[in-house]
């Protein structure tokens, strides 16, 4: 097991990500599974490839049947993979916002809702940006603005639907 945990270090992709699945295959303590945690999440931030992306977010999310609680402590930086890519794929926040809404917790509801809020905010502007170029009639950039109003508008409705969600499970927290 020694030897596994200091691969975790590794800067290989592949190594990080085999390490982490390794790690789930062969242990259940908490301490080993919060590394296989971090391994994953670090993938998830170094990644360029969505596909990738997505296959440690599928990871991530058997994980969280049987380590939820564990896993809720890491809903900052779950959160920070949106952050990071803002609107670029909307099949990856999908993703992300699913996750979120299942380890959202009384621990955590506050810091999750106001970070909805944040994102719904900058995806408005995101749009009103765009729409203000189109408005000026350049014609690629409109057509540009054209796709990125529509991812914009996708993700503010998974946004609001997350919120929906959540505010359903926590009423306490309408303001």
């Amino acid at each position: 097991m020694n030897a596994i945990f200091m691969l975790s270090n590794s800067k290989s992709s592949s190594v990080l990500f085999e390490c982490a699945n390794t790690i789930i295959q062969l242990t259940t303590a908490p301490s080993a599974i919060k590394i296989a945690i971090q391994s994953y999440l670090a993938l998830l931030q170094d990644q360029n490839d969505n596909n990738v992306k997505l296959i440690v977010l599928n990871k991530i999310t058997v994980l969280k049947k049987k380590y939820g609680k564990i896993l809720e402590e890491y809903i900052s930086d779950i959160l920070n993979i949106i952050r990071e890519d803002s609107v670029q794929s909307v099949e990856i926040n999908q993703k992300v916002l699913e996750l979120v809404t299942d380890l959202a917790s009384t621990r955590n509801v506050k810091e999750v809702g106001l970070f909805l809020e944040n994102e719904i905010y900058k995806a408005k502007k995101m749009t009103d940006t765009a729409n203000k170029k189109s408005a000026d009639g350049e014609t690629k950039a409109a057509d540009k603005s054209q796709i990125t109003t529509s991812s914009t508008n996708e993700y503010r409705f998974l946004l609001i639907k997350c919120i929906n969600q959540i505010s359903q499970m926590f009423p306490e927290t309408i303001p």
